[in-house]
């Protein structure tokens, strides 16, 4: 693909997704310094391209440029205002600068958004927890995960589920079973 993609900009070196394209092969190469020369040109290009924004503010948070990121992300903000998912990010760039109310008020707005999104969720009610109200952690969180029943220890219970690898030993051929506790 970036093979491919270099060639084109050699045609159409102005076009401003073909340089947010080359942005994102090059992150996914690790090649922050040549993926954010392409986001750089992506946003010059076109600015009011809230996506653009939006990918220059990932960049900027991996590399722990939190001004820059949260920069970034507010105006993938403004350019579309139901942006979840630089909201979600913002608040987690937030906490990470232990800004935690308004990390708060930024996952408060993207569960607003997006009601079940667990990831959106989960920080939400992790940021929560951290701040001592572990009655709102509940809260928030009950939406997207079947909780457990109360119980006298601490801690939030709940059960997940996910996914393994796809790779089955022998062991996982089998039927398989419940376990009732």
């Amino acid at each position: 693909a970036l093979k491919n993609f270099k060639i084109a900009a050699k045609h159409g070196p102005q076009m401003a997704d073909l340089q947010m394209n080359l942005g994102s092969v090059n992150m996914a190469l690790g090649r922050a310094t040549e993926a954010m020369r392409h986001f750089r040109r992506a946003v010059k290009l076109e600015p009011g391209n809230p996506l653009y924004h939006h990918q220059l503010g990932l960049l900027y948070s991996r590399l722990r440029r939190d001004e820059d990121s949260l920069e970034s992300f507010d105006r993938a903000i403004k350019g579309y205002s139901s942006f979840e998912d630089a909201i979600l990010e913002s608040g987690a760039v937030l906490e990470r600068l232990e800004r935690n109310d308004e990390a708060a008020k930024r996952y408060r707005r993207a569960v607003s958004i997006k009601p079940r999104d667990n990831v959106a969720r989960f920080r939400w009610a992790l940021n929560r927890w951290r701040d001592g109200d572990g009655g709102k952690a509940r809260k928030v969180i009950e939406d997207a995960f079947w909780l457990t029943p109360d119980r006298k220890g601490r801690g939030l219970a709940m059960n997940l589920a996910f996914a393994g690898n796809k790779k089955k030993a022998a062991s996982d051929q089998a039927e398989p079973r419940v376990d009732q506790n």
